[in-house]
């Protein structure tokens, strides 16, 4: 297996095609932190919110029955009974085709800081993405809050 970050808003390994390469190796992929410690959900970006109600379930979920149908390994801490039995019930649910490819055609509109591929210095560390995600997107998109 093959650790790497990626997420609903965080796709940067995918549109570079490690994702698929390690698919074509038989890699198979554990996502570390694919909810963002809830930081995803607290978007309420229109997408999820959507399936969310369409299969009857949280965003989170929707993430997770995502991850799941590509093949992913979420990796996934909750300390909440709630929350386990909520992210055990994603594995539940059956995204149709059209809804998993509207996820993955799905991108946030935003400007990816400089990636600091080899560790010097300059830049963000790949595996950093998910955390300046927030920070980088509000900056770049004021006029928005979260929830809205």
């Amino acid at each position: 297996g093959h650790e790497l970050h990626i997420d609903f808003e965080v796709r940067v390994l995918e549109d570079l095609g490690i994702v698929k390469t390690g698919d074509s190796l038989g890699i198979k992929n554990v996502v570390a932190q694919p909810l963002r410690r809830n930081r995803t959900a607290k978007h309420n970006w229109p997408i999820l919110v959507d399936l969310a109600e369409k299969y009857d379930a949280t965003q989170n979920q929707i993430i997770l029955a995502w991850l799941i149908a590509r093949g992913f390994l979420p990796l996934i801490k909750s300390t909440n009974l709630q929350h386990i039995d909520e992210n055990i019930s994603s594995m539940k649910i059956n995204l149709e085709q059209k809804d998993l490819e509207r996820i993955n055609d799905w991108r946030p509109e935003i400007r990816w800081p400089k990636i600091d591929w080899r560790a010097t210095g300059n830049g963000v560390l790949v595996h950093q993405l998910a955390n300046v995600f927030d920070e980088e997107y509000n900056r770049q998109h004021p006029e928005v809050k979260d929830g809205d």
